[in-house]
């Protein structure tokens, strides 16, 4: 209720105190999911986005990813959704975070390997916008990988 509120009256203060009070209330209420815990940040951040310079959403993304030690699909799909904000070396960096949590996520292989693809792709986008095209090939060639296995997904994308 009080998100809803504080969304409708873009008070991007009040978003951000709900937003540092996820992890707390999470570990307190069992009936909140993780899913519950994505849209809720996907909220907020589509609020942050029309309220606040590029610079301090980037930055509070940025918190809201590296807080959650134990990644799930949907964090991984939020990252993608906000790869546009992220500098060269946040890419590297957040690359290489992304891919430990992936490891541990490979019950769901299909369901990983197509969040991965995409997430790829939008880094791609990101660096060739960024014009750091020196990196890029190594992205292009986990996407190629997928792509001449046959998964569909790889294969869209490129």
């Amino acid at each position: 209720m009080s998100l809803t509120k504080a969304q409708r009256n873009r008070d991007a203060a009040r978003l951000q105190t709900l937003l540092d009070e996820i992890p707390t209330q999470y570990a307190q209420l069992d009936q909140l999911t993780r899913r519950q815990l994505h849209t809720i940040g996907q909220v907020m951040l589509a609020n942050l986005r029309h309220t606040q310079i590029p610079t301090e959403l980037h930055d509070e993304v940025l918190r809201f990813l590296l807080k959650n030690s134990n990644w799930t699909l949907y964090d991984v799909q939020l990252f993608t959704l906000t790869v546009d904000l992220f500098s060269k070396a946040d890419l590297i960096f957040m690359t290489k975070y992304v891919q430990k949590h992936l490891d541990r996520l490979n019950q769901y292989p299909q369901i990983v390997v197509n969040a991965t693809i995409r997430l790829a792709f939008e880094i791609v986008h990101r660096l060739f916008n960024l014009q750091a095209y020196s990196i890029i090939p190594q992205y292009l060639a986990f996407i190629k990988v997928h792509r001449d296995s046959h998964d569909a997904l790889a294969h869209l994308i490129i």
